[in-house]
């Protein structure tokens, strides 16, 4: 899938978005994975936003089951990524604002 993303993470901070080809895959045992990556693309910018790439986005959610092998209804959640962001948020912001976005 072709996706279009825009993330605010700030009132007093721009905006930024990107273009990524994206999948998922779900496993027997319950595990999804889902990975995408920036392409190349000639889309125009929103206004408002710069430009920033991923080069690699991947979550992996696996259920959480008893000691009986039974489903709790929880998800253990595992984000990997790497975002260039185009100089648009200092380092030190963007370290005290990344547990927020993660929580």
């Amino acid at each position: 899938w072709l996706c279009y993303w825009r993330a605010s993470p700030a009132p007093i901070l721009w905006d930024i978005d990107g273009v990524d080809l994206t999948g998922w895959r779900m496993m027997g045992d319950g595990a999804l994975y889902q990975v995408s990556a920036s392409v190349p693309h000639e889309l125009p910018f929103s206004e408002g936003a710069n430009r920033g790439v991923d080069l690699y986005w991947g979550y992996e959610l696996i259920p959480i089951v008893n000691s009986q092998g039974k489903p709790t209804g929880r998800t253990k959640l595992t984000l990997i990524c790497q975002t260039i962001l185009n100089n648009w948020l200092p380092n030190f912001i963007a370290n005290m604002k990344i547990g927020d976005v993660l929580a």
